[in-house]
Parts: C-alpha cells; sequence; structure tokens
C-alpha cells in the first residue's frame, strides 16, 4: 500500500503500483456507469434463434420500428406507437400495414401497451421486440435502417455486475465487443476511461 502513496524505488513496486491503480479505476468507473440506463449500453448479449439479428423475428420489427419511430434514433414516441396499425385476430394482436376503420378501435390496448413497456416515455427498439404483438400479417418491405439501432433483443447491461464487467473490459483494453456504449455520454467516458489505462502505462 506504501507504493500507491510513494513513488514506487523498484520493479515489484511499479508493478504492484499499476496494479492496484488499475484496480481502483475498475471500481470508479463502474460506480460511474452506474448513473447510466440500460439502454444506453448495447451489445450481443442474446443470440437464440429468435433474435438472431437478420432472422424474419428481427426484420419485421426492424422494419415496422424504422417506419413509425421517426423523432429519436432508437425510441418509439407515444404518439409514434399509437400511428402502428392494429387488429386483433385469434386473440392475438397483429400488426398490419395499412390503418383500417377497424384498427382504430385498438388505440385504448396500443394506450395500455405503451404504459406498461414504455420508459421515460419512450419505447426502445429492444423494448419493442418483447410486446405481443404478431407481424405474419405485415408483408417485409426490406427497408434497411438508415440509422443505428441496438442489435441485441435484449439489455446487454442489466446490474452492477454487468457494469463491473464492462468497466473491466475497457480498463484491462480487452474489448470483447459483446457490450459497448450506445450514446455519446458514455462514449466520452469510456474514452476517459481508456485514457486512464494510457497513463499508468506512462507512469
Amino acid at each position: 500500500m506504501l507504493s500507491i502513496l510513494n513513488i514506487p524505488q523498484n520493479l515489484k513496486e511499479v508493478k504492484l503500483y499499476k496494479v492496484m491503480y488499475v484496480i481502483l479505476m475498475i471500481f470508479l468507473f463502474s460506480i460511474i456507469y452506474t448513473f447510466f440506463d440500460n439502454e444506453e449500453f448495447a451489445g450481443w448479449i442474446e443470440m437464440s434463434n429468435n433474435r438472431l439479428p437478420y432472422s424474419q423475428f428481427y426484420k419485421l420489427r426492424r422494419d415496422v420500428f424504422s417506419k413509425y419511430a421517426q423523432k429519436y434514433k432508437n425510441f418509439m414516441t407515444y404518439n409514434e406507437f399509437l400511428s402502428i396499425p392494429l387488429i386483433k385476430a385469434n386473440e392475438e394482436l397483429h400488426v398490419i400495414q395499412q390503418p383500417t376503420n377497424k384498427s382504430k378501435q385498438y388505440n385504448y390496448i396500443k394506450n395500455l401497451l405503451f404504459h406498461i413497456y414504455s420508459r421515460n416515455n419512450k419505447i426502445s427498439f429492444d423494448t419493442f421486440t418483447e410486446i405481443p404483438m404478431q407481424f405474419d400479417l405485415y408483408p417485409y418491405t426490406g427497408k434497411e435502417l438508415d440509422r443505428a439501432i441496438t442489435y441485441s433483443n435484449k439489455y446487454s447491461v442489466l446490474d452492477y455486475f454487468d457494469r463491473l464487467y464492462y468497466s473491466t473490459i475497457v480498463q484491462t483494453t480487452i474489448g470483447f465487443g459483446d457490450v459497448f456504449p450506445a450514446t455519446k455520454k458514455l462514449r466520452f467516458f469510456t474514452m476517459v476511461q481508456a485514457f486512464s489505462t494510457l497513463f499508468i502505462l506512462l507512469l
């Protein structure tokens, strides 16, 4: 511990000094990352058969989301969600391509779904894929998104341990790519942490 307070005098002390510094930074930034929402982290955590990035499951939902989510990059507002035309068949909600007089009857259901699944009055693409709606009546247009959307279909980061893991791979410059920052604010703090590693290498 004395090596942390004083300039190290030999090689062993140098190594201990650097290790303690790295551990301190890992825990410090893991605490900082707790102030970020789960949506601000992206990644490739969920890879089940129905959730592969280019599966039909993903394509149909991506197509609908990109069509109606216009105000924000990765979020859908209340009015945008209400504009999605739905019909009810076999006790299930089905997304259709064009609104009809019948589809307007289910606005109360969409209002209820939005308030159940929304966060901060917005629905992310990840959450959109979890809403119980069927897309079998919606024709896939093949339209590609012109903006970045988180590819994973559940949050890559859920709790403090996940944030500690993210802090560790950033601090040690491992960078597996399974979790990465999705907002500019989080990218800024990630860069600061990465530079802190360069700083200890120069000591």
